[in-house]
């Protein structure tokens, strides 16, 4: 099972819309069984798969990050698989259940910024490493799923706090969404050079994959891609900056639409082309290793 962070230390840059994506697209076009686990308290992903309503049920029925923190804190947790919403996503075609495919999630919520804060002071008052017992529950966790997945996506906080450095030492590969403007790019930088290369010991070169997202295509920008494709692993699939990216992303309710009309029918011109490009790209460098992206 591939373990992926979706990760980068500004926000708004895209991590989970791309994490939204990928899921979707790596399930419904290459049949895998992914699961997100959202570990951003602004639980955007979260929000994206399930709706506010759905995100409301899980909570109720004790379906969410928190509740499983809670129980590890108050002396184990249940059977994994009672923390995940299993099919979350609103496509219909990847709901059809005579398909292996699906995208569940462990959603994530704003007290989850609590959770972390309690968590690191309980851990050095025991004398321990907050993000190395992090990434212990996390492994185990992951563990418990194995079987019932290919993929686990962690969709991680801005910034490099507790729960962004548990998943980024525990993935196989690193997704770094950006913008190509120059605070996102010197924020990239940072990333790659003083969090995964010196703070986690981790090859940038080897482990991490960039995607743009909110490309308008002017001229600075198209610049700004030429360094950047230069400098990293860039996925040659740029996300557009349109109204159709956040109809995608946006879920109003617990109510079910077709791909088409996710994807290939939005307004203005459709999101196909860049989203199942860039997830393509992304599904033969990371699983199949076609892509030669050394």
């Amino acid at each position: 099972m591939r373990k992926i962070a979706v990760a980068n230390l500004k926000g708004g840059v895209g991590k989970s819309t791309t994490t939204l994506f990928l899921s979707e697209h790596w399930s419904h076009f290459h049949n895998l069984r992914v699961l997100v686990i959202d570990l951003d308290p602004q639980a955007n992903s979260s929000y994206m798969l399930l709706s506010r309503d759905g995100v409301e049920h899980a909570e109720k029925a004790r379906q969410t990050l928190p509740h499983l923190f809670e129980d590890l804190g108050n002396g184990g947790m249940r059977n994994a698989m009672s923390y995940v919403v299993l099919r979350a996503s609103d496509v219909k075609e990847i709901n059809d259940r005579t398909r292996r495919a699906l995208v569940s999630v462990v959603p994530s919520m704003p007290r989850v910024w609590f959770q972390q804060h309690d968590f690191d002071r309980a851990a050095y008052i025991r004398g321990r490493d907050p993000t190395t017992s992090c990434a212990i529950l996390l492994a185990d966790f992951c563990r418990e799923v194995e079987g019932q997945y290919d993929c686990v996506v962690f969709d991680c906080p801005p910034g490099f706090g507790t729960l962004a450095r548990a998943a980024l030492q525990l993935a196989d590969i690193v997704i770094a969404p950006t913008i190509a403007d120059y605070t996102s790019m010197r924020s990239l930088q940072d990333f790659a050079t003083l969090g995964l290369s010196h703070t986690l010991q981790l090859d940038p070169t080897r482990q991490m994959y960039v995607v743009v997202s909110k490309f308008t295509g002017t001229i600075a920008q198209k610049q700004a891609l030429d360094v950047l494709t230069r400098s990293y692993r860039v996925v040659p699939h740029p996300i557009p900056m349109r109204d159709q990216v956040q109809l995608a992303a946006e879920r109003q309710s617990t109510k079910q639409r077709t791909y088409a009309s996710k994807y290939e029918r939005p307004l203005y011109r459709p999101l196909k082309p860049y989203v199942k490009g860039m997830s393509d790209w992304l599904h033969d460098a990371i699983f199949n290793r076609r892509v030669d992206s050394d």
